[in-house]
């Protein structure tokens, strides 16, 4: 069978990498022998615009769309658009969305045929098998799925068990990447990828979804990574790597495996990952920038120390500062996460909030607005009548929902502000450009980031680091 797999642009256009998890199922698919194809409406060819008619001379019998809250309007208006050209097509929604509202998603767009839950690779397979051999009775065996029957019932199955050995998946299917397609991360002057060694997050912090990889936390083998990093060298050109999982620099022993074999395979490229502060130390992040790591991003989330403990994130305001200072002095570009509107948030916790990103003063911040998104803790606190209002669920709407006791609107100031105070301030601008011992280009981008929060009148300066809408 031919089988497309469908990825939406972003709200912000342009994807900086291709949707590993798409191209994971993809090496699942082709493995079991169909013919597999790739549509990213958001890569540099298709600059976020959707083309049915591309999609119809693909002529699919299977199309796989991914599918993200904050753009269902879209994805539900793609999928009937396609569904009327193709009406012998079959559907398959899965992602993070229709894993966490698997009925309701069902229901709102009926040109869906089937959803896959949680981890897709075994479920697709097995839903592909049932199609192919005509079993409609079949598909209440496969876990993980969702169906209508003869009854026109949406049924759903017993949940997939997770995957226990991530290093049994094959690579993901990156021959269907045009890699030229993607702008990457501006730390990299190279042409980079993200990659992941893990899924799940053990951690229960409650603006988290984990609709699709749980909370049981597993890790490929150090050997595992590294044999993708090789290939997406020496067969792709691919020149920095960015690990773009919450938990990648939590485990030194993993860690220590993992730079083994790095050096064993002459890997030898720079590389970024994501961290957390109560599980990482200044000899950690010391042996990261022996091995070439060039920035690790952490998770601050707020500065008010009793929001930190409402929402879950057990941490202490004293660790991460103290961690931040730590990467810095080893070498390393720090990022921060900060979430505006946590669901105990006052005016006067955001205010704390700004003060301390702005004595962090990290080379790289950002500011998003909390969404209570489905399968959260928090999705339970939005309002009946704006539960199908999918647009207000994006990180950076201008009409955004409020989990908290603020309005939308000041939300939207109150995270423009924040912009306006860290980045665009004459203490950025010192340290983390004319002070800064970091590569020229990464003092280019701080210089960059300074201009678009100081100036968020420039249009294109604006967009590109997200301050204005």
């Amino acid at each position: 069978m031919k089988v497309v797999f469908i990825s939406l642009a972003p709200p912000k256009g342009i994807n900086e990498y291709p949707p590993t998890g798409l191209l994971s199922l993809a090496a699942m698919t082709k493995m079991k022998g169909h013919d597999v194809s790739l549509y990213d409406a958001g890569d540099r060819k298709n600059r976020g615009y959707f083309s049915c008619e591309e999609l119809i001379t693909m002529s699919p019998d299977i199309a796989a769309f991914t599918t993200y809250t904050c753009r269902m309007r879209d994805i539900y208006s793609a999928i009937r658009e396609l569904k009327k050209n193709l009406p012998g097509c079959i559907v398959v929604a899965g992602g993070p969305h229709a894993s966490a509202l698997p009925e309701e998603t069902m229901k709102e767009c009926r040109q869906i045929d089937y959803v896959v839950r949680g981890e897709g690779e075994i479920t697709f397979c097995e839903l592909l098998d049932a199609v192919n051999e005509r079993k409609h009775d079949g598909m209440s065996s496969i876990n993980g799925l969702v169906y209508r029957d003869e009854q026109d019932k949406v049924c759903i199955n017993s949940n997939r068990p997770l995957m226990p050995d991530l290093d049994s998946l094959p690579l993901p299917a990156y021959d269907l990447v045009a890699w030229v397609n993607y702008i990457g991360e501006p730390i990299f002057k190279q042409k980079s990828a993200a990659v992941y060694s893990s899924r799940g997050c053990p951690f229960g912090c409650e603006y988290c979804q984990q609709a699709i990889f749980g909370r049981s936390y597993r890790r490929r083998s150090p050997k595992s990574m590294v044999e993708e990093l090789q290939v997406l060298k020496e067969v792709y050109g691919i020149r920095a790597f960015y690990f773009f999982e919450d938990l990648f620099a939590v485990d030194e022993k993993w860690l220590t495996g993992f730079y083994s074999e790095m050096r064993q395979r002459d890997i030898g490229l720079p590389w970024a990952c994501l961290g957390r502060v109560n599980n990482s130390t200044r000899g950690m992040f010391r042996s990261m920038r022996e091995n070439n790591c060039i920035a690790v991003y952490l998770g601050v989330e707020s500065g008010s120390q009793e929001v930190l403990d409402s929402i879950g994130k057990k941490t202490r305001l004293e660790d991460i500062e103290k961690r931040f200072i730590e990467a810095r002095e080893e070498g390393l570009v720090v990022g921060a996460y900060y979430m505006i509107g946590n669901r105990s948030d006052t005016f006067s916790s955001i205010d704390k909030t700004i003060k301390f990103a702005g004595k962090i003063n990290a080379h790289i911040n950002y500011f998003s607005i909390c969404v209570p998104f489905p399968g959260t803790k928090i999705y339970p606190l939005v309002n009946l009548e704006d539960k199908s209002d999918w647009t207000r669920f994006e990180e950076l709407s201008a009409n955004p929902l409020s989990v908290c006791g603020i309005a939308p609107g000041d939300l939207v100031k109150l995270r423009r502000n924040a912009v306006r105070k860290t980045m665009g301030s004459l203490k950025y601008l010192f340290y983390n450009v004319f002070a800064d011992k970091t590569p020229f280009h990464i003092r280019i981008y701080c210089f960059k980031t300074w201009v678009a929060a100081r100036f968020p009148g420039l249009p294109v300066l604006a967009r590109r680091f997200g301050i204005l809408r």
